[in-house]
């Protein structure tokens, strides 16, 4: 899930503000990937007929582009095994998939979060624009699903998770990111590396992460 740092100068520069950055969800990342295929080489396990037949509702994640082709390349090795209709599979798996969707989450342009590091190395001061559209853009994706998915048998529809991400996002907007002493345009390296970030960043994305269905 991350962490939170504590920097007691100001960052000296870009550079440095990018660095910070992109270790966290690139390191993440690796660990991530490694944890998910040695996850679905793992045997799934066998539900209990108590869990089978003890409640009304479940919880049904859904897999990121990520993790659906991680699962891909572990089947054409052949090294993973079918999950059967009493089984589910093994937890390690659901350790990757939370670690995608945190990554998600951390890489949002906004703030103090890593996405918003990036960012404002790359592109400086026009960060701000981007991260005033960040909440807007949260929120749209939250009046969509809203409008266009069924109610859910209990609870709350998977749109309030949005919608709060949407207003912590609009506090970390206005917040503003950091800023570095030093504000000279990043070098071309780094500003592809970040590029390439947002993307492995936008594979760890589904809209609806998981929702409540009858069983």
């Amino acid at each position: 899930m991350g962490a939170v740092i504590n920097i007691r100068d100001r960052i000296p520069s870009r550079r440095a503000l990018f660095d910070i950055g992109v270790a966290g969800p690139l390191a993440g990342l690796v660990a991530t990937v490694i944890v998910t295929v040695i996850g679905f080489t793992l045997d799934p396990i066998a539900v209990p007929e108590r869990v089978q037949a003890g409640g009304e509702y479940a919880i049904d994640f859904h897999d990121p582009l990520l993790m659906q082709a991680i699962e891909a390349f572990v089947t054409t090795l052949g090294i993973g095994s079918a999950v059967g209709p009493a089984e589910a599979v093994h937890p390690v798996v659901f350790a990757g998939w939370a670690g995608m969707f945190f990554t998600f989450l951390n890489l949002l342009p906004v703030g103090q979060l890593d996405g918003g590091h990036i960012v404002r190395a790359i592109v400086g001061q026009r960060q701000e624009t981007v991260a005033a559209a960040v909440p807007g853009g949260l929120f749209a994706l939250a009046g969509f699903l809203y409008l266009t998915q069924d109610a859910p048998p209990v609870g709350y529809g998977v749109w309030t998770l949005w919608v709060f991400w949407g207003l912590l996002s609009a506090g970390m907007a206005y917040a503003g990111p950091a800023r570095p002493t030093a504000d000279e345009p990043l070098d071309r390296r780094r500003a592809v590396l970040g590029v390439l970030t947002f993307g492995l960043g936008l594979a760890c994305f589904t809209p609806i992460p998981f929702e409540i269905v009858a069983v």
